[in-house]
């Protein structure tokens, strides 16, 4: 070492020397370099070896890399499978290098930026089952890349396929072969050529696809994809997810039954816009999936109904049910809800809350969910976690059913003894045929929390839950007896010195007080009264209700009726007030060919 440090032999060169004598120096001083930097990375290596992570065995520490590269939460360094953030493993020392390239199971997840690298892959992963995720939308750079990937058919273990109507026939040209490995299957037809109606045949899907032959495939999932409803590949599966299937490639009845029927261990069904159009087997046929725990059908209620009728399956499976009516009746589907979704359920299932909201959007919305009591009481349309029953029912403006029909009809049949509260959120067309029909069904409801945008929608449940003249015994015949806490909002109450503005529910709060009165003569008083929002009450109208209920919950908040409609207005002038004090619609002047900012009420 220290021979190589010894630099006397270059003071005689200079820049000015010739050009031999200076390109050999430089080649000296390259060759001292090399060699030292071979020294220092053998001192670091010797050094790294003093530290124990750089110890480690290499089973130990190929399982530590193995676990962040497959970490299903994606909260590591890698954060998604399809992201190579995880080579970083093979640049620490010499030791995880070694034992990254070693370890097969690191290189099974292909990421396709470059065929090069796809080929370097899969030479590393050996003979391990690989996991693919291929987007051939367009022809792109990576497209070589996807394609050898796919040429690996017989090992892959999970394939995940985006596709387009330009890419099909390359794509399953590739998978004509026996696919022993695969667990899981996903293929999405992501876009449409342009012209191409979205209920005109997507993606078909051929008879030879992967070879007839996948008998470790549990896991299937199509998106804007036709398919032969005979393929040997629809058989054995525990997860089934269709969506999008042309109208003329829709499997008949027994077709689809026939398809459910080879799969007993099935636990996940969803079809979208995939069920059969027409009946074409005997009512009682029915298939039985004894294990199915998760439920999903999208589709008019007819077809929804009929499908639905052949299947028998456990109390327990999660259901979640979207049927667009449009303009027809949804009297098919009820049924079904009040046998299979609102039915009586074991009593010792845990107890839950029921919501009920309303939309009124291009289309009118109404959901239904029964939820666990132990999640969130806090309202979220949104909220899909922890439901064991979805519904959404669709109609258009044009249709004669209304909400509250809909729900009568429902709840009229319907038994929820295990409901403990109610959340009624954003509902229209409330009547007290509804209210009576759906508080009778779950006669064990604990809480009531209410917020409408009829004006009579609490006045009506008063009147459904009054029991002022109710026959003797009373307390036998009262409506929700162990009712304990009402919840009220965006209440308008009235009194003699305020009308009612018939902008908001509302209700006299003289008759509210008898209300809450008689039910306490009746052994059923309200423990807790909470109000959020309400209009025209004040701390005397607390005090005055506290005389009745022990504990009367309100935010405090102040809302009177004419200031609100007065903010109101004075927030739409200024949203047409042009500037210059005219306060003239921006649009009504250009509509009668005048001068913008031209009052038309002035006479000079």
């Amino acid at each position: 070492m220290a021979g190589l440090l010894n630099l006397t032999n270059f003071n005689t060169v200079s820049a000015w020397s010739s050009t031999s004598t200076v390109e050999k120096a430089r080649s000296d001083l390259d060759e001292k370099l090399a060699i030292l930097r071979r020294a220092e990375r053998e001192i670091l290596s010797c050094r790294n070896s003093l530290s124990r992570i750089c110890s480690l065995p290499p089973e130990i520490l190929s399982f530590i890399f193995l676990h962040i590269v497959n970490d299903p939460t994606g909260n590591t360094l890698c954060g998604c499978c399809h992201t190579t953030n995880w080579l970083n493993f093979s640049h620490v020392c010499r030791h995880w290098r070694d034992v990254s390239l070693s370890c097969p199971g690191l290189w099974t997840k292909l990421t396709t930026r470059s065929l090069p690298f796809t080929e370097e892959m899969i030479k590393r992963s050996k003979r391990a089952p690989l996991y693919v995720f291929a987007n051939l939308i367009y022809q792109s750079t990576a497209t070589a890349a996807h394609e050898r990937a796919l040429d690996e058919v017989s090992r892959i273990r999970e394939l995940d396929i985006s596709l387009s109507m330009h890419t099909t026939n390359r794509v399953f040209g590739k998978l004509s072969h026996p696919a022993p490995l695969l667990r899981s299957l996903i293929i999405s037809n992501t876009t449409l050529p342009y012209g191409l109606a979205p209920n005109e045949p997507r993606t078909l899907v051929p008879n030879n696809f992967l070879g007839e032959s996948t008998p470790s495939l549990r896991k299937l999932r199509l998106r804007h994809c036709d398919l032969p409803w005979d393929l040997p590949i629809l058989k054995d599966l525990t997860e089934l997810d269709i969506e999008h299937v042309s109208p003329g490639a829709r499997p008949t009845n027994r077709q689809i039954l026939n398809v459910l029927r080879n799969m007993p261990a099935l636990r996940r069904l969803a079809l979208a816009d995939a069920l059969p159009t027409s009946a074409s087997v005997p009512g009682e046929e029915i298939v039985h999936l004894s294990g199915l725990q998760q439920l999903r059908v999208s589709g008019p209620p007819s077809e929804c109904s009929q499908f639905l009728s052949h299947l028998e399956f456990p109390q327990t499976t999660e259901i979640k049910l979207y049927c667009n009516a449009g303009n027809d009746s949804f009297a098919p589907i009820v049924p079904f809800l009040t046998q299979k979704c609102f039915a009586q359920v074991n009593v010792e299932e845990p107890q839950e809350t029921l919501h009920i909201s309303g939309f009124s959007r291009p289309y009118i919305d109404l959901q239904i969910r029964l939820c666990s009591l132990d999640s969130s009481l806090d309202y979220d349309p949104f909220l899909f976690e922890g439901c064991r029953v979805f519904i959404e029912l669709r109609r258009s403006h044009n249709s004669e059913a209304t909400h509250a029909t809909i729900l009568r009809d429902i709840f009229a049949q319907a038994t929820l003894n295990n409901v403990r509260t109610i959340q009624v959120r954003e509902f229209s067309g409330v009547s007290e045929e509804m209210w009576r029909a759906l508080l009778t069904s779950a006669p064990s409801t604990k809480t009531l929390d209410v917020a409408c945008v009829d004006v009579l929608a609490v006045s009506d449940l008063v009147s459904v839950l009054d029991t002022r003249d109710t026959p003797e015994p009373a307390f036998k015949n009262v409506m929700l007896p162990g009712l304990e806490e009402l919840v009220l909002r965006n209440v308008e109450f009235e009194d003699e010195e305020q009308e009612p503005s018939f902008m908001y529910p509302s209700v006299e709060l003289e008759d509210f007080h008898e209300f809450l009165v008689a039910r306490v003569n009746s052994n059923a008083g309200l423990g807790k009264l909470v109000l959020r929002e309400c209009f025209n009450f004040n701390d005397e109208h607390q005090s005055y209700l506290e005389e009745v209920v022990p504990y009367v919950d309100w935010d405090w908040i102040e809302r009177d009726t004419n200031t609100e409609i007065a903010d109101e207005n004075e927030d739409e002038d200024d949203y047409y007030d042009d500037g210059y004090d005219f306060n003239v619609h921006p649009f009504f002047s250009d509509y009668f060919g005048m001068p913008m900012g031209m009052d038309i009420f002035d006479d000079d």
